[in-house]
């Protein structure tokens, strides 16, 4: 009977000071994918590691910590409520650089200057990565190529959303439009692949991951020959919501509705949104240009119009119009 009192007995302080240990994987939110590097902390910054290659990173916590929080350069930071599991999963929402419109009638005499001449132009960022000469270089040069019938006998649709990934060794990879097009895709991973490596970010000197898109907007010319006209033309400052996409993400999971109809047929996946922010930070032309069904749609269209918190996009000190694509995501939780 002693023995059995003594092992209770070195039992007990274990539970009573309810020290444990977490076992976090952190994924990404759009594909799944583990996320390196990603900076794990609870409050205060006492205990803190990162990810590993495979996403996994472990935090000891005490019975008084109830959160911990996640930090990465390519991401929308979170902070995360400590379930009673040991074991779980977290994802994150990618934090999309928008490059902003490209207008491209002007790009015919556009010489775009050596690598040696960009790189002394070039002015390093310690958040995102950049291409040499600056990012508006990396679009123009896009464009450029974007000026011929290869590419407008491929559009489908007056408005084009270009997305791609600057990954940690700088060169761009999963490239992608909106619409979807794999001619499209094919064609400008192509033109990407030919222009400079971007110098990407860094953690603890592992090049890290960031996301970028941008968009043109097409129309026929008198010839036939689709153009590009930009609402507006790379702002210095681009147009988002009032306290960070971050703050816009709480307010769709705070007020989404999720469709009873689509529930119930078990229909689920992301809703692209594009909208127009006017000079005064209202929205219009709210319209979702890819969406696994209409019923999706329309209430991805109501939860954006419903924010009212938008500022306009600047450039030389002027407030200006601008565009802007947006995922929703809708997840059936089982």
């Amino acid at each position: 009977m002693g023995k059995v009192i003594s092992v209770l007995l070195l039992w007990i302080p274990a539970v009573a000071f309810g020290q444990r240990e977490i076992i976090v994987r952190v994924l990404d939110d759009d594909n799944n994918k583990p996320v390196e590097q990603v900076y794990a902390y609870l409050p205060g910054e006492t205990v803190k590691t990162y990810s590993n290659r495979l996403g996994y990173f472990s935090l000891p916590i005490g019975p008084a910590d109830t959160i911990f929080r996640l930090r990465h350069p390519g991401y929308e930071p979170a902070t995360i409520n400590i379930p009673l599991v040991d074991k779980f999963r977290v994802l994150m929402i990618r934090k999309v650089v928008d490059l902003g419109h490209i207008e491209l009638e002007s790009l015919w005499d556009l010489d775009i200057p050596s690598l040696d001449s960009l790189r002394k132009m070039t002015a390093l960022s310690k958040d995102v990565a950049t291409y040499p000469g600056g990012n508006d270089y990396f679009t123009l040069a896009v464009g450029k190529q974007m000026r011929t019938k290869r590419f407008s006998k491929m559009m489908s649709d007056d408005t084009l959303t270009i997305y791609f990934t600057v990954a940690g060794d700088g060169k761009p990879a999963e490239i992608g439009t909106l619409p979807q097009s794999d001619s499209l895709r094919e064609a400008l991973t192509g033109v990407m692949d030919s222009l400079y490596t971007w110098q990407p970010i860094k953690e603890n000197g592992i090049g890290i991951n960031q996301f970028f898109m941008f968009s043109v907007t097409w129309h026929a010319s008198g010839g036939g020959e689709r153009m590009v006209r930009s609402i507006n033309s790379n702002a210095d400052v681009p147009g988002g919501y009032k306290g960070g996409m971050n703050e816009f993400y709480k307010y769709v999971a705070k007020n989404l509705q999720y469709p009873v109809e689509a529930g119930k047929k078990g229909i689920q996946g992301k809703v692209y949104v594009q909208f127009t922010i006017e000079r005064d930070g209202t929205i219009n032309d709210v319209r979702a240009i890819e969406s696994p069904s209409e019923i999706l749609s329309k209430e991805a269209i109501r939860i954006v119009r419903s924010a009212s918190q938008w500022k306009p996009a600047v450039k030389g000190g002027k407030s200006v119009r601008s565009r802007m694509t947006l995922p929703i995501t809708f997840a059936i939780r089982r």
